[in-house]
């Protein structure tokens, strides 16, 4: 993928990557304000449970590709939403559902919890 290229260039290179979850894509998205000339969508997920499925699914496949070393990256949840244009309306009551709502941020931790480690099934299966 494209960021498996990114990532993949820069790590060799001692960079670590600094993760901004921002801008939602379109099939996830609540509505149509964007900004920039790209035109990155800034309005919450309509369904908080597909977006965290997303994001999860994102971290399990970096905690496999990269391994432990990506519990040290820091992770940014959407940059400036207390600004209208980066977050639809500045309405910071909506914007904690990204990552302050208990049943997100529970799915979130124990969906790349070590436990939950996807490696774990492989290297399993590789040795026994």
């Amino acid at each position: 993928s494209y960021i498996d290229r990114i990532f993949d260039s820069y790590i060799p290179m001692g960079i670590r990557p600094f993760l901004e979850l921002g801008f939602m894509p379109g099939q996830l998205a609540s509505g149509t304000q964007t900004i920039f000339y790209w035109k990155g969508n800034t309005t919450p997920p309509k369904d908080y449970t597909r977006w965290t499925d997303m994001v999860t699914a994102l971290l399990r496949h970096l905690l496999t590709r990269y391994g432990d070393e990506v519990y040290s990256w820091p992770i940014e949840v959407w940059n400036e939403p207390n600004l209208p244009g980066f977050w639809l309306n500045a309405d910071m009551q909506e914007f904690s559902g990204c990552s302050r709502r208990p049943s997100t941020r529970s799915r979130l931790l124990t969906g790349v919890s070590a436990s939950a480690d996807p490696r774990s099934a492989a290297s399993s299966t590789r040795n026994g």
